[in-house]
């Protein structure tokens, strides 16, 4: 019954689940009922998901690194590269280079690079979709300045360890609410801000499967936009 449903969201919402995650649970659920009324010959079952009032999702972070304050001062992106250690340092350029996720990143092995024809692969990703990735100039750099073995992990960090490194260098940094996935948005909307790639371009190389998740990635600084408005090309 929709009570039933009513209920769960209810439960889900208590134990801090988050909105997006109690509703892609929904989607789920919403899914047999519907295979069930198709193809398993149950016309008369009602689904009892789409009478329910979903939760609301909200605008999502837009929490990007912040430039110096001043001239004499160093940028977010300064301050936190200083934290991070040596073995850490190349995740987090890396990271703002590619717009890669934190998973993807702890998973990419040497065999998936392809340093001729400047792309990574990535078999394994959050949406189950494969995709190839194109490596900027500065990225190639990054690649060639870790030392390289014939196989395996390319940065030799799991997604755990990226997590604590990040946080200790956040800390170090004295930088505040800052996540490793804030890196993603900001490389996001450094694809937009500073190359002429299109949308689908753009998708590609992030792999959002619609232009809707795309745009929750990009956070375009107003600044640089009165730039574009003054005749300034990316």
């Amino acid at each position: 019954r929709t009570k039933d449903i009513a209920d769960l969201i209810k439960e889900r919402e208590d134990d801090g689940v988050k909105p997006n995650t109690i509703r892609l649970d929904l989607a789920i659920l919403s899914r047999l009922f519907e295979v069930a009324a198709t193809d398993w010959g149950m016309e008369s079952l009602v689904n009892p998901v789409k009478r329910v009032r979903k939760p609301k999702l909200n605008g999502g972070r837009t929490r990007r690194l912040q430039p110096a304050p001043c001239k004499d001062e160093k940028s977010e992106e300064e301050r936190l590269l200083d934290a991070c250690g040596q073995n850490f340092k190349p995740v987090v350029q890396f990271a703002i280079e590619t717009a890669m996720r934190r998973s993807e990143i702890a998973k990419l092995e040497w065999g998936n690079i392809d340093l001729k024809r400047k792309t990574a692969y990535l078999g394994d990703t959050k949406n189950k979709s494969e995709r190839t990735v194109p490596l900027s100039p500065s990225a190639i750099e990054i690649l060639k300045s870790i030392p390289r073995n014939i196989s395996g992990s390319v940065f030799g960090m799991s997604e755990n360890a990226i997590t604590i490194a990040k946080r200790r260098a956040r800390a170090e940094a004295g930088i505040e609410n800052l996540t490793f996935h804030d890196l993603r948005h900001e490389a996001t909307s450094r694809l937009f801000e500073n190359t002429d790639l299109d949308l689908l371009e753009i998708a590609e190389i992030t792999g959002h499967k619609n232009l809707q998740m795309l745009k929750r990635y990009t956070h375009l600084r107003a600044e640089r936009l009165a730039e574009r408005l003054a005749g300034r090309s990316r």
